[in-house]
Protein backbone atom coordinates (compact mmCIF):
# COMPACT_ATOMS: atom_id res chain seq x y z
CA UNK A 1 0.00 0.00 0.00
CA UNK A 2 1.55 3.16 -0.98
CA UNK A 3 0.81 6.22 1.14
CA UNK A 4 1.57 9.41 0.21
CA UNK A 5 2.06 12.27 2.93
CA UNK A 6 1.08 16.09 2.17
CA UNK A 7 0.29 19.27 4.14
CA UNK A 8 -3.42 19.30 4.84
CA UNK A 9 -5.54 21.97 3.05
CA UNK A 10 -8.68 24.22 4.11
CA UNK A 11 -10.90 21.91 1.30
CA UNK A 12 -9.96 18.73 3.39
CA UNK A 13 -11.44 19.39 6.14
CA UNK A 14 -14.79 17.36 4.82
CA UNK A 15 -12.77 14.01 4.56
CA UNK A 16 -11.25 15.06 7.78
CA UNK A 17 -14.73 15.29 9.74
CA UNK A 18 -15.49 11.96 8.55
CA UNK A 19 -12.69 10.13 9.59
CA UNK A 20 -12.94 11.99 12.97
CA UNK A 21 -16.42 11.64 13.71
CA UNK A 22 -15.93 7.92 14.11
CA UNK A 23 -13.81 8.97 17.55
CA UNK A 24 -16.10 11.34 18.44
CA UNK A 25 -19.31 8.89 18.58
CA UNK A 26 -17.51 5.56 19.11
CA UNK A 27 -14.66 6.17 21.65
CA UNK A 28 -13.91 8.65 24.48
CA UNK A 29 -11.01 9.83 23.36
CA UNK A 30 -11.15 12.88 21.99
CA UNK A 31 -13.42 14.26 25.14
CA UNK A 32 -16.09 15.59 22.38
CA UNK A 33 -20.07 14.83 22.86
CA UNK A 34 -20.85 16.40 19.26
CA UNK A 35 -19.05 15.93 15.48
CA UNK A 36 -17.89 19.20 14.82
CA UNK A 37 -19.39 21.09 11.57
CA UNK A 38 -16.74 21.42 8.60
CA UNK A 39 -16.96 25.09 9.12
CA UNK A 40 -15.90 24.58 12.92
CA UNK A 41 -13.18 22.45 12.00
CA UNK A 42 -11.92 24.69 9.38
CA UNK A 43 -11.19 27.43 12.28
CA UNK A 44 -9.50 24.61 14.36
CA UNK A 45 -7.47 23.51 11.09
CA UNK A 46 -6.54 27.12 10.19
CA UNK A 47 -5.58 28.52 14.15
CA UNK A 48 -3.09 25.69 13.99
CA UNK A 49 -1.47 26.43 10.95
CA UNK A 50 -0.82 29.55 12.29
CA UNK A 51 1.95 27.68 14.06
CA UNK A 52 2.41 24.23 13.66
CA UNK A 53 2.49 21.50 10.57
CA UNK A 54 -0.84 19.77 9.56
CA UNK A 55 -0.56 17.05 7.29
CA UNK A 56 -2.87 14.61 5.72
CA UNK A 57 -2.00 10.75 4.15
CA UNK A 58 -3.88 9.70 1.54
CA UNK A 59 -3.96 6.64 -0.36
CA UNK A 60 -5.06 5.83 -4.01
CA UNK A 61 -5.84 9.50 -3.99
CA UNK A 62 -7.84 9.16 -0.53
CA UNK A 63 -7.18 10.81 2.55
CA UNK A 64 -7.21 8.26 5.06
CA UNK A 65 -5.71 9.87 8.07
CA UNK A 66 -3.88 13.09 9.49
CA UNK A 67 -1.92 14.30 12.08
CA UNK A 68 -1.02 17.64 13.80
CA UNK A 69 1.35 19.66 16.52
CA UNK A 70 -0.74 21.78 18.83
CA UNK A 71 -0.26 23.76 21.92
CA UNK A 72 0.04 21.82 25.16
CA UNK A 73 -0.89 24.19 27.79
CA UNK A 74 -1.95 27.96 27.75
CA UNK A 75 0.14 28.96 30.33
CA UNK A 76 4.04 30.59 29.48
CA UNK A 77 5.62 27.82 31.49
CA UNK A 78 4.45 25.71 28.92
CA UNK A 79 5.42 27.35 25.74
CA UNK A 80 8.20 25.17 24.61
CA UNK A 81 6.25 21.77 24.83
CA UNK A 82 3.58 20.67 22.52
CA UNK A 83 1.02 17.72 21.95
CA UNK A 84 0.60 15.40 18.77
CA UNK A 85 -2.93 14.41 17.18
CA UNK A 86 -3.45 11.62 15.34
CA UNK A 87 -6.16 9.79 13.32
CA UNK A 88 -6.54 7.25 10.88
CA UNK A 89 -9.78 6.01 9.28
CA UNK A 90 -10.58 3.02 11.33
CA UNK A 91 -10.99 0.51 8.92
CA UNK A 92 -6.94 1.17 8.06
CA UNK A 93 -5.57 0.63 11.87
CA UNK A 94 -2.61 -1.05 12.05
CA UNK A 95 -1.54 -0.68 7.94
CA UNK A 96 1.39 1.54 8.75
CA UNK A 97 -0.31 4.82 8.15
CA UNK A 98 -0.13 6.23 11.61
CA UNK A 99 4.00 5.20 12.02
CA UNK A 100 4.10 7.29 8.73
CA UNK A 101 1.76 10.28 9.60
CA UNK A 102 4.26 10.85 13.04
CA UNK A 103 7.65 10.20 11.04
CA UNK A 104 6.31 13.33 8.91
CA UNK A 105 4.92 15.19 11.49
CA UNK A 106 8.34 14.69 13.05
CA UNK A 107 10.09 15.78 10.03
CA UNK A 108 7.70 18.93 9.58
CA UNK A 109 8.81 20.28 12.72
CA UNK A 110 12.65 19.88 12.13
CA UNK A 111 11.62 21.57 8.84
CA UNK A 112 10.63 25.07 11.24
CA UNK A 113 14.09 24.78 12.21
CA UNK A 114 14.15 22.36 14.88
CA UNK A 115 16.82 19.72 15.81
CA UNK A 116 16.65 16.54 17.74
CA UNK A 117 18.77 15.19 20.02
CA UNK A 118 19.60 11.90 21.97
CA UNK A 119 20.42 13.02 25.53
CA UNK A 120 23.89 11.02 26.69
CA UNK A 121 25.72 11.38 30.53
CA UNK A 122 28.35 12.93 29.50
CA UNK A 123 30.97 13.11 26.93
CA UNK A 124 32.44 8.89 27.12
CA UNK A 125 29.05 7.75 27.22
CA UNK A 126 28.12 9.25 23.30
CA UNK A 127 30.03 6.62 21.26
CA UNK A 128 28.10 3.71 23.38
CA UNK A 129 24.66 6.17 22.46
CA UNK A 130 25.57 6.11 18.80
CA UNK A 131 26.12 2.40 18.78
CA UNK A 132 23.03 2.01 20.08
CA UNK A 133 21.02 4.45 17.72
CA UNK A 134 23.05 2.83 14.85
CA UNK A 135 21.74 -0.99 15.65
CA UNK A 136 18.48 -0.03 16.30
CA UNK A 137 17.87 1.34 12.87
CA UNK A 138 15.93 4.30 15.09
CA UNK A 139 15.61 8.54 14.12
CA UNK A 140 17.19 7.86 11.15
CA UNK A 141 16.74 11.94 11.28
CA UNK A 142 18.18 12.59 14.46
CA UNK A 143 20.99 15.58 14.07
CA UNK A 144 23.43 14.23 17.34
CA UNK A 145 23.57 13.08 20.78
CA UNK A 146 24.13 15.58 23.54
CA UNK A 147 25.73 15.32 26.51
CA UNK A 148 23.92 16.45 29.77
CA UNK A 149 27.29 17.70 31.31
CA UNK A 150 27.10 19.98 28.74
CA UNK A 151 24.71 22.09 30.08
CA UNK A 152 27.13 23.57 32.88
CA UNK A 153 29.12 25.47 30.22
CA UNK A 154 28.39 27.68 27.33
CA UNK A 155 25.54 26.08 25.44
CA UNK A 156 26.04 26.52 21.45
CA UNK A 157 22.40 25.92 21.24
CA UNK A 158 18.76 27.30 21.05
CA UNK A 159 17.01 25.07 23.01
CA UNK A 160 13.73 26.82 21.70
CA UNK A 161 14.53 24.50 18.88
CA UNK A 162 15.29 21.88 20.01
CA UNK A 163 13.71 18.21 21.13
CA UNK A 164 15.51 16.09 22.94
CA UNK A 165 14.77 12.15 23.96
CA UNK A 166 16.77 9.70 27.01
CA UNK A 167 14.96 7.26 29.35
CA UNK A 168 16.83 9.04 32.40
CA UNK A 169 14.33 11.59 34.48
CA UNK A 170 17.17 13.29 36.16
CA UNK A 171 18.75 13.73 32.60
CA UNK A 172 15.77 15.53 30.99
CA UNK A 173 14.60 17.75 34.28
CA UNK A 174 18.06 19.50 33.35
CA UNK A 175 17.29 19.84 29.90
CA UNK A 176 13.88 20.77 30.62
CA UNK A 177 14.80 23.72 32.58
CA UNK A 178 16.45 25.12 29.31
CA UNK A 179 13.23 25.52 28.30
CA UNK A 180 13.48 23.13 24.65
CA UNK A 181 10.87 23.03 22.17
CA UNK A 182 9.75 19.56 23.26
CA UNK A 183 11.43 16.46 25.28
CA UNK A 184 10.67 12.64 25.12
CA UNK A 185 11.20 9.64 27.46
CA UNK A 186 11.42 5.99 26.94
CA UNK A 187 10.71 3.99 29.44
CA UNK A 188 13.21 0.49 29.02
CA UNK A 189 12.29 -2.98 30.41
CA UNK A 190 13.05 -3.42 33.60
CA UNK A 191 13.36 0.49 33.89
CA UNK A 192 15.28 1.49 36.90
CA UNK A 193 13.91 4.71 37.20
CA UNK A 194 10.53 3.95 37.13
CA UNK A 195 9.89 5.31 40.99
CA UNK A 196 11.34 8.58 39.69
CA UNK A 197 8.65 10.88 39.45
CA UNK A 198 9.05 14.17 37.07
CA UNK A 199 6.12 16.17 37.32
CA UNK A 200 7.08 17.06 34.25
CA UNK A 201 4.69 17.34 30.90
CA UNK A 202 6.99 14.58 29.33
CA UNK A 203 5.10 12.07 26.50
CA UNK A 204 6.77 8.72 27.34
CA UNK A 205 6.93 5.59 25.41
CA UNK A 206 7.02 2.15 26.98
CA UNK A 207 10.42 0.93 24.80
CA UNK A 208 12.81 2.08 21.73
CA UNK A 209 10.54 0.00 19.55
CA UNK A 210 7.19 1.72 21.02
CA UNK A 211 8.72 5.04 20.06
CA UNK A 212 9.81 4.02 16.57
CA UNK A 213 6.24 2.68 15.87
CA UNK A 214 5.08 6.05 16.55
CA UNK A 215 7.50 8.11 14.93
Amino acid sequence: MKIEIRYAKLEDAARLVEIYCYYVEKTAITFEYEVPAVEEFQQRMVHVMEKYPYLVAKVDDQIVGYAYAGTFNVRAAYDWCVETSIYVDHTLRKCGVGKRLYQALEKALKAQNHKVYILSYNENEVYFQAVKIAGSGLLTFVDGIFPTTSIKGDIPLDFSKCIFIDDKPKDLISIYQHQPFKIFRIRRKNDTYSEIETNLPIPEFASLDELQQNL
